[in-house]
């Protein structure tokens, strides 16, 4: 499914350098910057809450500058968060025309259970995401792959991904996504699983004797 539009509000940013990125984070908001088609870069602020919600974006976006007439369609290229308390620290936008080809990650999920489940198999997810070059405009949300049919020893490749039109993986078109496998078992795991079966099928050791047996014997030994 194509992304939705989002709109983000930003204003454009004077103070430059650490201190004053610094300072602007302690003021909720988020140091950024466009460029693009040639263009200088714009260094702007958004608001830090804002932009934390929508950091995953990966469509159109509009953002409206203060002092501009006309929003400047945008895609986030880049996103920098602080490694101790995981907060959006830095953002990149790439200004672009609405049918220009742009490169982005998207994520990959799937939907429905897979046959071979069902007969002991178990489904693997080798890749999480895909870098595709594709339209700005055309750009998905998300990749959703229907896994249902997968039986054991089949697998999903990129080649097989409903990609949007006019989108191309930039991967090997047979790097495998999704396969589903039956469990491997170690020769360790084998030999212990052998043995609990031949425990459950002993028979019961005999701990006691019987009342019968005991009265032989004293009768035995009395004679």
């Amino acid at each position: 499914m194509v992304a939705e539009q989002l709109t983000l509000k930003a204003e454009k940013r004077e103070a430059l350098g650490t201190s004053a990125a610094r300072r602007i984070r302690k003021e909720g908001k988020v140091p950024a910057v466009i460029y693009g088609h040639g263009k200088k870069a714009v260094p702007l602020t958004l608001n830090a809450h804002e932009a934390g919600q929508n950091i995953h974006h990966t469509g159109l976006l509009q953002l409206e500058v203060s002092g501009r007439k006309t929003p400047m369609t945008a895609v986030i290229n880049d996103v920098q968060y602080d490694v101790l308390r995981g907060a959006v620290k830095h953002i990149d936008f790439q200004e672009v025309r609405a049918s220009e080809k742009v490169t982005a990650t998207i994520p990959i999920h799937h939907r429905g259970e897979a046959v071979g489940e069902q007969s002991g198999g178990n489904l693997n997810q080798i890749t999480y995401e895909l870098e595709i070059e594709c339209p700005a405009n055309k750009l998905p949300e998300e990749i959703e792959v229907d896994i249902s049919a997968l039986d054991i020893d089949d697998m999903i490749c990129v080649k097989d991904l409903p990609l949007p039109d006019e989108a191309e993986a930039q991967v090997d078109p047979d790097d495998v996504v999704f396969s589903v496998e039956l469990p491997q078992y170690t020769e360790e795991e084998e030999e212990e699983e052998e043995g609990a079966e031949e425990e459950e099928g002993a028979e019961p050791e005999v701990i006691g004797k019987g009342k019968e047996e005991e009265e032989e014997e004293t009768e035995e030994e009395s004679e």
